[in-house]
């Protein structure tokens, strides 16, 4: 049986003005100006789910990964009528042919390049009520799809067009309304009809309109509600703001009366609300781990309507799935429906890409709605989404903006995710990109970057430069800091933001002020007027100041009046510096809160001792006097850059760095320095014996940062000649120890022995117990699987061997470790237990790629469908985009890891008892 479909609401008619080349009545050009009328708003939705059941009915038998079809059919709940009568019904755009794709200069595509408006007759609004279809009245159907335009249909006099059910009437109710609303939102007399009586802080009764709810709304729209939501500058800072305006702003509170509640944000992410308790809202993010909102679309010129419906097919296409009998094998149906929404709007994004990508079609064709394009895509979608949960935090509200990385999981636990990353950073070294599961990052030219903290400022960053070049006259420079520990890349970044917006051939300036004279003006005047050459040549200049805060700070009295007024002083004549871009790196301080002496609080303060109390006052004096506030004051932006060393962070009442404990992502930003300085592209492999690898990955500490790397790698590569690296390229002990601590590195060189020998008694009981299973299964094992581990081909021994060797990696993440059974010692298996199952998901995530590296190491590529003659595997995937399924696999080799132990002589107990 199929699963039916309702779909009704506000229907609009768009206009679509395609513009031509006659621009006269007499022209010889044959391209003229063309007007095709199409059905929007519930009609555009029917049209696009029809769609998918076609596109679903022809991909019944091909193997391809992606959403997938149930049987499905469409009914349109509004009565037909002649819409054009009604002027405020029509909408208007002018398309003109765009790029088909970013950089593309030669195919083009139709899309919307003004959108005009809406009709209306001499400024009167007609009344229009619509009327339900009759084929429909009385009929059941599993999903109403209701298109709240904002229009006639939320009104009380449409309610002839309502299902009967909506209008208190004797009528059958469906397992799912979906609502895809506009602003303003939760108004109209159908919204109160849903939910109707469901404000109270209490879970939703199973019986009601809202419990069976979805509202689906834009990110514009929630804006529109005076919600402070950030955009474009981190996932993590879009998400915490949208699930702290889901608490505290009324209207959004009054939306999560439904059962969930998505926000679309543009075509590269989206966050799921789950409503279900009432006061308790439950927030997951599904987002492109390398756009942020806006950045993808802002690539593609031009526009399109109907993104929006594309989403919503999306959901609804995944949301049928939990209607289909087996949609709940294995899972409890709460699980089913989030996983199947999760997986409906990652397919409802892809959709409105394609959408967007396609345009109305080719130039030279003639134009039309690429239904078919987005339906296929919906299916089986080609964009890259990732899915994460959104912490909650304390019960007074969400974990502040500047706690939560997705780099590092639950910001309650951090416990065990150095290892998590640790075994994610050797796959993004070897490997690029492409393998890193779950994790937004930043790429701008050569620069690559997972740091929340860093993605923030670089953004902030590249969109103050962008509105100074697109001011004529700013009248002074833009002003920028940058700080770090020595070595770390301070002004790498912002030189490939510069490039990304005012071209490759950008003028850069160094002046590194430690190195000039304080006493000598004319070294700054001289400096001065090389920046003021390349203005009067017409380019913006980016000049960096290294080292501005030398010389005790008394430079900062100097670069003031530059700053503030774009002028400096040459004898007695005032002369200004032109339109250009200051960057200011630091020599002395790690990060902006460090420049200067800290601003206490009156309590912390008064906590101080005397002698203390009046050194602080000296050095507030000091930093005044030497114009640092004042400095301050003049700055734009800052950039805190962390480089490949742990993060440190200065004790306010003490003048020395610790290590932040919380920063667990250097290796990822290691990994990635490496692949740059190796000079990789994205998907080139790095050749690298596993133990250097590691070692690169875990000392302790570069002693130059960046620099102290690039050196070794510089003797690696020369030693290498383009050929794997080994150990043996390494520099000799007193050169290595310049840049690292040389005992410690070849420590992290030199494979633990004792494991190794017990590895190999793991790697039997993980082969044995694996064909105890296929047998219990009843599952056909190929004939060279079918043998004792000690029989198996060595490449089939390798992958066992590969597997125990990497438990105590995995077992790290919950702070357990293996040790040798002993007479009498202590039953850990509960508390072993208990920790695994806490952290499963992370455990299971690195059990994935540590088998994803062993295969990539062993020339083993993905492919959708498996071939183990040509080494091709349809498992070679982050592990975020793996089917559910395929997931619980790897749980379940985690959960084994006590039993591969104790079969081998060997138990698993925390660490504190080893």
């Amino acid at each position: 049986m199929p699963i039916e479909i309702l779909v009704t609401g506000d229907i609009i008619i768009d206009h679509h003005l395609y513009e031509g080349q006659t621009r006269q009545a007499a022209s010889l050009m044959r391209l003229g100006t063309r007007h095709i009328k199409t059905a929007g708003g519930a009609k555009l939705l029917m049209n696009l789910l029809e769609a998918v059941a076609a596109a679903g009915g022809e991909q019944q038998g091909e193997q391809k990964p992606g959403l997938r079809s149930c049987d499905i059919a469409v009914e349109c709940g509004v009565a037909e009528a002649a819409w054009e009568d009604y002027p405020h019904l029509q909408g208007f755009g002018l398309y003109s042919p765009f790029p088909a794709a970013p950089g593309q200069s030669k195919a083009k595509v139709w899309r919307l390049r003004l959108p005009v408006g809406y009709g209306e007759c001499d400024g009167k609004k007609e009344d229009y009520t619509p009327r339900i279809n009759p084929d429909v009245a009385g009929k059941r159907h599993h999903i109403w799809l209701i298109d709240d335009a904002g229009l006639d249909f939320r009104h009380r006099q449409s309610a002839g067009a309502w299902p009967a059910a909506l209008r208190g009437q004797e009528g059958p109710t469906p397992d799912w309304i979906i609502v895809k609303m506009s602003a303003p939102l939760a108004s109209g007399d159908l919204w109160q009809t849903i939910v109707a009586g469901q404000f109270q802080d209490t879970r939703l009764p199973a019986d009601s309109l809202a419990s069976r709810s979805i509202v689906v709304v834009s990110a514009e729209d929630v804006r529109c509600e005076s919600a402070v939501i950030s955009r474009g500058v981190s996932w993590e800072r879009t998400a915490l703001d949208l699930a702290k305006a889901v608490r505290e702003n009324p209207v959004l509170r009054e939306l999560t009366a439904c059962r969930y509640l998505i926000v679309m944000f543009g075509a590269e992410g989206a966050v799921l609300v789950d409503c279900r308790e009432r006061g308790r809202p439950h927030c997951h993010l599904v987002f492109d781990p390398s756009h942020c909102e806006g950045d993808w679309t802002g690539r593609i010129e031009g526009d399109v309507f109907g993104r929006m419906s594309s989403f919503v097919a999306g959901i609804t296409a995944g949301l049928a799935k939990t209607l289909a009998p087996s949609a709940a094998e294995g899972h409890a149906k709460e699980d089913a429906e989030i996983d199947s929404l999760l997986a409906g709007i990652g397919a409802g994004l892809a959709g409105a890409r394609r959408l967007l990508l396609c345009g109305h079609g080719a130039e030279g064709s003639d134009p039309s709605l690429p239904l078919a394009e987005v339906a296929k895509e919906i299916l089986a979608p080609q964009f890259r989404f990732e899915q994460t949960q959104v912490p909650e935090g304390t019960a007074t509200g969400i974990a502040g903006p500047g706690t939560w990385r997705i780099l590092e999981g639950n910001p309650a636990r951090r416990s065990g995710l150095g290892a998590l990353t640790r075994g994610r950073a050797r796959l993004v070294a070897q490997f690029g990109l492409k393998t890193l599961s779950g994790v937004p990052y930043l790429r701008f030219g050569d620069l690559r970057t997972v740091d929340r903290g860093e993605i923030e400022s670089l953004r902030n960053i590249r969109t103050l430069i962008e509105q100074y070049r697109q001011n004529p006259n700013p009248g002074r420079p833009l002003s920028i800091a940058v700080f770090g520990q020595p070595g770390s890349g301070k002004s790498f970044g912002v030189k490939q933001i510069a490039k990304a917006v005012f071209g490759d051939k950008v003028p850069i300036l160094d002046f590194n002020l430690s190195q000039l004279s304080i006493r000598d003006d004319s070294v700054l005047i001289g400096a001065f007027h090389q920046v003021r050459d390349k203005v009067l040549k017409g380019a913006t200049p980016v000049v960096f100041w290294d080292e501005f805060d030398s010389v005790q700070l008394q430079w900062l009295a100097r670069l003031l009046a530059p700053m503030q007024d774009g002028t400096f002083l040459e004898g007695q004549m005032v002369r200004p510096v032109g339109k250009c871009v200051f960057v200011f790196a630091g020599g002395t301080s790690y990060d902006f809160a460090s420049f200067g002496p800290p601003a206490l609080t009156e309590q912390e303060r008064s906590r101080l001792a005397p002698e203390d109390a009046k050194g602080l006052l000296g050095e507030q004096q000091f930093f005044k006097g030497r114009k640092g506030p004042d400095f301050k004051s003049r700055l734009a932006a800052y950039l805190n850059v962390a480089g490949p060393n742990q993060r440190q962070i200065r004790c306010r009442l003490q003048k020395h760095y610790e290590p932040d404990p919380t920063d667990t992502g250097y290796p990822l930003r290691r990994a990635l320095l490496l692949r740059s300085q190796f000079g990789l592209q994205d998907d080139e492999k790095l050749d690298i014996d596993a133990g250097l690898l590691s070692a690169f990955l875990e000392i302790g500490e570069y002693r130059h940062g960046a620099r102290s790397m690039d050196k070794i790698i510089e003797h690696v590569k020369t030693r290498s000649r383009g050929g794997r690296v080994r150990p043996s390229h390494l520099p000799p002990d007193e050169l290595l120890d310049l840049y690292v601590d040389a005992a410690e590195f070849y420590r992290l060189l030199e494979p633990d022995l004792e494991f190794q020998q017990m590895a190999e008694a793991v790697a039997a009981a993980i082969h044995h117990a694996f064909l105890e299973d296929r047998n219990k299964e009843q599952t056909p094992v190929a004939s060279h699987l079918r043998r004792t581990f000690y029989e198996l081909r060595p490449d089939d021994r390798e992958q066992n061997l590969a597997a125990a060797r990497r438990m105590p990696e995995v077992l790290s993440i919950a702070d357990l470790t293996l040790v040798r059974q002993a007479a009498g010692s202590q039953d850990c298996g509960s508390e072993v237990a208990r920790r695994i199952e806490e952290t499963l998901e992370e455990m299971a995530e690195a059990e994935h790629n540590g088998w994803m590296e062993h295969r990539f190491r062993n020339d083993w590529r993905y492919a959708p469908i498996r071939d183990d003659r040509q080494k091709l595997q349809d498992c070679l995937l982050p592990y975020s985009q793996l089917p559910a399924h395929q997931k619980e696999k790897d749980r379940q080799q985690v959960r084994r890891y006590p039993e591969f132990a104790a079969i081998a002589g060997y138990r698993i107990v925390p660490r504190n008892q080893a």
